[in-house]
């Protein structure tokens, strides 16, 4: 939202398919996916929390795939990091 505006050069987004993240938290916290539909209802929308990110990683496959991501773009922003010092 807009009270983060300005504190960070960039935002990250770590995002799924909403099948894919109501399937992870009804097996993760044993909630009905009524439930998890509600408390995703109740959020920022996906399509509001991608236009606001300036990255993306997308988190539908393994988690060690997800870990590679990371690392490759954590690589990037460090990288820009020491050019702006």
């Amino acid at each position: 939202t807009d009270r983060y505006n300005g504190l960070a050069n960039r935002t990250l987004l770590v995002d799924c398919a909403e099948a894919t993240q109501i399937a992870r938290i009804v097996a993760r916290n044993h909630l009905t996916e009524k439930s998890v539909r509600a408390i995703i209802a109740a959020q920022a929308s996906r399509s509001y929390r991608r236009a606001l990110a300036d990255d993306i990683i997308e988190n539908d496959t393994s988690l060690a795939d997800l870990k590679l991501k990371v690392m490759q773009l954590h690589e990037t922003y460090s990288a820009a990091c020491k050019l702006t010092n």
